[in-house]
Parts: C-alpha cells; structure tokens; sequence
C-alpha cells in the first residue's frame, strides 16, 4: 500500500513537472488548448447538425452520439496529457531514445510515457468532459461512471498505441504505422457502430479496439449495464497487457545509440 501511494505521488509529480514546464510560455499553452477545443467542437457540431436533419439512424440520437464524442475527446485528452510520448514511442524506439529512460530508476515504459505532456491534450479533455456535464450528465451516478469509463478508454487507446508502437524494435521504423493506426482507431471510434457491420464490426470489437473508446462506454451510461461495464474494463486491461508484454519482449533487443544525454 505505501509502495503504490509513493508510485501516485511520484505519477503526479512528473505530471505538474510537465505542466509547469508548458505554463512557461502561456500564450503559446493557451492557443494550443484553445485551438483543440475548437477543433472538437467543429467535429461534435457535424453530428449534432446531421441529428437535427435525421433525428434517429439505427437507434441512435443526437444525445448518444454527443455522450461519444464527451467520452472519446476526454479519454484521449487523457491518455496524452499524462503519457505524451505514446504518439512518439515509436520514434523514441527507431532513434535509440529509449538510453535516456533505461538510466532511469523506473519501469522503463512507464517513465517513458510520462516523460512528455501534450498540452493540446488539455483541450480535448476540456471540452469533453465539459460537454458531458452540459448535455449529458444525468446525476452522481453517471458522473462516476463517466470517469471510470473515461479511464478505461484512456487504457485501450494507451494499450494500443504501445501495442503498435513495439513493432519499432523489429521494424526499422513504425513511426508510419504508428501514426496509421493511430488515426484509424480514433477516426472510427467517433461514429456509432451501430453503421458497420459484418466483418467490419468485428475489427472495431477486437484488432482495432475501436467500440471501446466511445461505443461501448456510451452503451454503459445509457443502460447501465454490469456485463457492459465489466466487457470494458477487461479489454481495457488486456490492451494494457498486451502492450506492455510486447514492450519488453521487445527492449530484449533494443540497441543503444550510446546518447550520453542527461535529463535534470
């Protein structure tokens, strides 16, 4: 229990060592969470004026699709604010960064994932989390659930990219598909799935986690279904595992490109 209390407290100050560091130039902090807010909120607004033309599409409606958008915007915002280099983890594997992090006194992947924020990402959750207090919270109950389901997403996409990201020690470089996979997932984590079918859907339940970022958590909050909620926490733990096996499995065969670079 002390080891796990020491390792929040160590996980939080890395975080305001980020922030801190981005609140250095402010007006460039604020442009960057500003414009990603509106960024979303041109993306949200699309569906919202497409439910206003047809009001239901396989039993979804506007309320639905603005609890994904809520769900999917801050669990990614999530995910990057916290662990920033996991759309860069590929490029850190192919450049040989990973000499900084292994000097390290710490889980290798770990550090490595917190070792940047994305300040954009501040934006995204925001704006999400906002927009679900605004139109879709319906008492403490959705509340919790909202940010347990927020969590769990943020683990999926985490587990993901990691996931992805490790074919950089067998590749010479996986930054592309990295960034490929990446986009794809959340490109289709934002529409309902209720509009894919066959094999299509299998994909988006299973290789390409998509339904969990946005889908499914919306399913919870709408039925509040145990079995719904516990199918979310798995795959989000699995993911998780999956990744970071890969990961080490991987370092394995790491190479150093002898940086003599230190961190202060």
């Amino acid at each position: 229990m002390r080891r796990l209390g020491y390792t929040l407290r160590w996980l939080h100050a890395y975080f305001r060592a980020n922030l801190q560091a981005a609140l250095e130039y402010r007006t460039s902090f604020a442009s960057e969470v500003i414009a990603m807010i509106i960024n979303d909120a041109m993306w949200a607004s699309f569906w919202v004026v497409f439910y206003e033309r047809y009001p239901a599409v396989n039993g979804w409606q506007r309320a639905q699709v603005v609890t994904l958008w809520a769900v999917n915007t801050t669990a990614f915002g999530l995910a990057n604010a916290f662990c920033g280099n996991g759309l860069r983890l590929a490029g850190v594997i192919a450049r040989a960064e990973l000499d900084l992090y292994l000097a390290l006194p710490r889980p290798v992947l770990v550090h490595t994932l917190i070792g940047r924020m994305s300040i954009s990402a501040l934006g995204d959750i925001a704006f999400g989390a906002g927009i679900f207090a605004w139109f879709a919270a319906d008492g403490v109950v959705d509340v919790l659930l909202f940010a347990v389901l927020v969590v769990s997403a943020a683990a999926v996409w985490l587990g993901f990219a990691v996931l992805i990201s490790s074919a950089g020690f067998w590749l010479n470089n996986a930054e592309t598909l990295t960034q490929l996979g990446t986009t794809v997932l959340m490109s289709t984590s934002t529409f309902p799935m209720t509009i894919f079918h066959g094999g299509m859907k299998l994909v988006l339940y299973s290789l390409l986690p998509a339904a969990f970022m946005g889908f499914v958590p919306v399913e919870v909050l709408r039925r509040h279904e145990l079995s719904w909620l516990l199918a979310q926490i798995g795959v989000a733990g699995a993911f998780l595992w999956l990744g970071s096996a890969l990961f080490r499995r991987g370092l394995r065969r790491y190479e150093s490109g002898n940086l003599l670079t230190v961190r202060l």
